[in-house]
């Protein structure tokens, strides 16, 4: 975050399965108002034991955080500079970069995005 100098910044993971294509959605439905917009999926291919911890994980953002039932997090989201200027601001390891989002700003949505089953292969 600290390299990135645009007016919104775009976070996304490299695990092959973040349609990086579908960053307008985000962006449109940032431009409606929001300061942050996360994407969530129909289908995301991970282990039991991954999908139940993020399970508790949200669970634990509701009540601790106060994080708006419904709104999923991910990694994959887009937002307004002086969020991730907030975030910068926290200056010890191992930051929770969704707690720093739902501290900064309550004008966050989400958007759905639909992964087609051949975006998921990566071919070599």
């Amino acid at each position: 975050y600290n390299k990135a100098s645009g007016d919104i910044v775009v976070s996304l993971d490299d695990d092959g399965q973040t349609p990086a294509d579908e960053v307008y959605s985000l962006i449109d439905k940032l431009n409606e108002g929001y300061d942050v917009v996360y994407a969530s999926y129909d289908h995301k291919q991970h282990s039991s034991a991954r999908n139940l911890g993020t399970k508790l994980n949200n669970m634990m953002c509701e009540k601790l955080l106060g994080k708006p039932k419904g709104l999923t997090i991910t990694s994959y989201f887009v937002a307004k500079r002086f969020v991730i200027d907030e975030i910068k601001k926290y200056s010890n390891s191992y930051a929770y970069v969704p707690g720093l989002v739902l501290r900064t700003t309550n004008s966050i949505a989400s958007v759905q995005l639909i992964i087609e089953q051949e975006k998921r292969e990566i071919r070599i």
